[in-house]
């Protein structure tokens, strides 16, 4: 048997215990004597159903990406959400929503108010990727992709005369789904069991690649991983006190250990080339959480300290599945990879004086690799064995964060607020084995009056650490570069909001925010960065209890970094510039004659991404990236009678892209790839539904 179903059977058995224990206790409590003079607790049932259907104009994969509507045609739209409670304190809730989609959640839940919690989901979330894609290959087995009987291998894409004919749809994508159950159990009035338990699968196709020497073949790779995680948790609470103790666990299996794929070209390497997938492995974590309110200062302490481990023993592939090279044999089967964690924290608040409120935090993560230490002799490519050995590097780390935040209130005005945060990180078999963060920061809350609200906060934060050096028995690299997680750093940020409301018809909001990025110290790498937001918003109310709205946001990244062409001095630069633009705008107009409610919606979105480069004597540009999206979206809901509604709506969506990676590259397009063809997204779609919507258990409207 294997580990997912014997941990599921497990899980089942715990919970079929624990619903035994309960029916136990609900047969014998009498909840005769339990009276709340002023509670009002609902009774009965009541719900709404809605069924109707959608009708898609055009097929397109970046348009069902999440939505599920990827394809031109009809389809169901079924919702549902129902309520019921019982005298005597069981309740049941169902909700289903997007039923006819392949995004679609169900959840069933249900219970003894006091005593039990249970619920059952599922959910299923598609990602579409590209619908366009065409290959000679197609799975033929769990992870081995195919040619036709009939290929012809060729010296380039240009010469495999049989390509064309060949090519099949590989579309990309992969249904997400999720099934869960979770358990709460009150015996007592302090105590409380609970228990989770999710699986996850996700089963289509996602882009990869494979190469033989110089020559390359892009394909469609087979999906096919499971994970599990597993929560059990016991809580006490009673007077000042909170506990908990938990233990977490997950486990992973990719379906198959490899994929093979079938070596179209007729130059270097065999004819099969094989690659890993990523390999199976499991997580395990015990934790024990607390804390305490003492009455001076109404301080609170709390605490939580973790230890867990990860687990890595899938078997190792051969070093090549070449049938005319000798391989050499591997130091052990598997990697027996093993990593120790040990997380904790320590908080505390405080309140010395009636406007401060002090705090002080303290966390700690620690991941001690055991994995062994042995030396490999890679084979590239399936072609060539390496006259060089290299070993593994078992990475470590430790992570230490401390903050201290100060909060004084102004008598009627808001706020200030300064805090102190400071980051240790020490790290095993990487070019830099400690790095510290210092970063301080204040904040001016000011809200003088019922119309104006808002806050200003700037911050400085300056990373350095250990000397930097180039890794022994690793990848040759330049002694000048700079990893851009661990390299000197100083960081300035502010941010800015504000809302006014200067009568009450009418709203308005102001937003931004900088952070600037300096790499003094990087001869080679990210050199600098900045980031800036400005988000504008508005809304008034028009007559008929009829409201606009507006919004605007600019935002825009830039980086700046060098590197060097001949392992040396730097001699180019470039510099990348990320530009986004969003602008919303809507109107909803509820209750005309006590009948129709209408609301519209306008979206505009525009990307754009821009590369320079600059070499010593010459500089140059790539063509600029750009997305744009217009998206307007109708909504009409009819009452028709007390229980029952009409629902209907347009829903109109326009995008175009451009991107010079991919425009105009054909699966033959390029000599020594053989591509999967995908050219940048377009769609002009429209969606166009209607419903109707019964309430049942709704109040009788009051006569006048």
């Amino acid at each position: 048997m294997n580990t997912r179903k014997r941990n599921s059977i497990s899980l089942a058995l715990a919970v079929g215990l624990c619903l035994s224990g309960v029916a136990v206790n609900a047969a014998e409590a009498d909840f005769s004597n339990w009276k709340c003079e002023k509670c009002e607790f609902p009774e009965g049932a009541k719900g709404t159903v809605e069924l109707g259907g959608y009708n898609v104009s055009e097929s397109s994969a970046r348009f069902g990406d999440f939505t599920g509507l990827n394809e031109d045609g009809s389809y169901a739209l079924a919702n549902a959400m129902v309520s019921w409670w019982g005298k005597d304190g069981m309740w049941f809730n169902l909700d289903g929503r997007n039923l006819g989609l392949d995004s679609r959640y169900l959840s069933v839940s249900g219970g003894l108010r006091g005593l039990f919690d249970i619920e059952v989901y599922m959910q299923n979330i598609p990602r579409y990727f590209a619908d366009d894609t065409r290959s000679p290959l197609s799975a033929t087995g769990a992870g081995v992709l195919s040619l036709p009987g009939d290929w012809i291998r060729g010296a380039d894409t240009g010469s495999m005369p049989n390509l064309q004919s060949s090519l099949v749809p590989s579309p990309l994508g992969y249904d997400r789904e999720n099934e869960g159950l979770a358990f709460t159990l009150t015996p007592v009035r302090y105590l409380s069991l609970d228990a989770q338990y999710r699986e996850e699968t996700r089963n289509g196709n996602r882009r990869n690649w494979g190469n033989f020497l110089t020559y390359s073949t892009e394909f469609a790779q087979p999906v096919a991983y499971t994970t599990e995680e597993y929560t059990l948790g016991l809580d006490y609470a009673r007077d000042n006190w909170t506990l908990r103790a938990e233990y977490y666990g997950s486990t992973f299996e990719s379906g198959f250990s490899a994929i093979a794929w079938d070596n179209p070209y007729s130059g270097p390497g065999p004819e099969l080339g094989q690659k890993a997938v990523a390999p199976d492995n499991e997580f395990h974590q015990t934790s024990l959480s607390g804390s305490y309110r003492f009455d001076l200062w109404r301080t609170l302490v709390s605490a939580r300290i973790a230890t867990g481990l990860m687990k890595q023993t899938d078997d190792f592939l051969p070093y090549s599945v070449n049938p005319d090279l000798v391989s050499p044999d591997l130091p052990r089967n598997h990697l027996d990879g093993k990593v120790d964690t040990t997380n904790a924290n320590l908080k505390i608040s405080t309140n010395p004086m009636r406007n401060l409120r002090l705090s002080a935090e303290y966390r700690t993560d620690e991941r001690d690799n055991q994995t062994p230490v042995d030396s490999y002799t890679p084979i590239m490519a399936d072609s060539i064995a390496s006259s060089e050995t290299f070993s593994n590097a078992p990475y470590s780390f430790k992570r230490e964060d401390m903050k201290l935040k100060g909060v004084y209130r102004l008598s009627g005005i808001g706020s200030i607020q300064a805090g102190y945060d400071y980051n240790s990180f020490e790290r095993d078999l990487q070019e830099r084995t400690e790095t510290t963060t210092d970063r301080m920061w204040a904040t001016l809350q000011v809200r003088p009056g019922n119309s104006l609200d808002g806050f200003f906060t700037i911050a400085t934060e300056t990373r350095d650490g250990t000397d930097y050096q180039s890794l022994v028995n690793q990848a040759p690299q330049n002694p000048l570069m700079r990893k851009y997680n661990m390299a000197d750093r100083d960081r300035d940020s502010m941010r800015l909001q504000l809302s006014y409301i200067p009568v009450d018809i009418i709203s308005l909001g102001l937003s931004g925010e900088y952070n600037e990025d300096t790499y003094s110290n990087s001869t080679l790498g990210l050199t600098a960065g900045d980031y800036s937001n400005i988000a504008l918003d508005g809304s008034i109310q028009l007559p008929g209890n009829s409201s606009l709205y507006i919004l605007y946001s600019h935002e825009n990244i830039n980086s700046e970094q060098a590197g060097s062409q001949g392992f040396a001095n730097p001699n180019w630069t470039a510099s990348v510039e990320d530009v986004f633009d969003t602008a919303v705008v809507g109107i909803t107009v509820p209750a005309i004659k006590d009948k129709l409610d209408l609301k519209l919606d306008y979206t505009y979105t525009d990307s754009s991404s821009q590369t320079d480069m600059v070499y010593v004597n010459s500089s140059s540009a790539y063509p600029e990236q750009t997305a744009q999206m217009d998206m307007v979206k109708l909504y009409a809901d009819y009452t028709y009678s007390h229980n029952l509604s009409l629902r209907a709506g347009y829903w109109y969506e326009k995008y175009d892209s451009a991107d010079w990676s991919m425009e105009g590259v054909n699966p033959s397009t390029i000599y020594n790839v053989l591509s999967l063809g995908a050219q940048p997204q377009a769609y002009d779609q429209g969606v166009v539904w209607i419903s109707f919507v019964y309430e049942f258990g709704k109040p009788e409207p009051e006569e006048d």
